[in-house]
């Protein structure tokens, strides 16, 4: 695959596994041109690569990256897991509520007295 045709996918990517980190995955598409490649927990995420081809009329055509673009699509992947472990690591923020927090009651700031 041209290397042009490869950046523009890979700046096209979206990451389509949420926040798990046991399974990190992304799918690519630009016109006839397709790639999906996820890692796992259990390799140490490292890139495996499901598609990476293009559609030819009806019929699919696989290609095999380079070197240097495993290398890219490794990158992208470690880059995504690094950011995941740190959402991991920080604490989930509860909500507060203002009243109970400052002591305020609901019913200081409605009229008391019924007319």
């Amino acid at each position: 695959m041209k290397d042009s045709i490869f950046n523009n996918l890979l700046a096209k990517a979206k990451l389509d596994t949420g926040n798990d980190l046991e399974t990190v995955g992304f799918t690519a598409k630009l016109n006839q041109y397709e790639m999906s490649f996820y890692a796992e927990m259990v390799t140490g995420h490292n890139v495996t690569i499901e598609d990476f081809g293009h559609n030819y009329g009806s019929s699919w055509n696989q290609m095999e990256p380079t070197q240097e673009q495993r290398l890219a699509l490794q990158l992208l992947m470690n880059e995504t897991v690094e950011k995941l472990e740190v959402q991991e690591d920080q604490p989930e923020l509860e909500y507060c509520d203002p009243y109970t927090e400052f002591g305020v009651s609901e019913s200081m700031f409605f009229n008391q007295n019924q007319f």
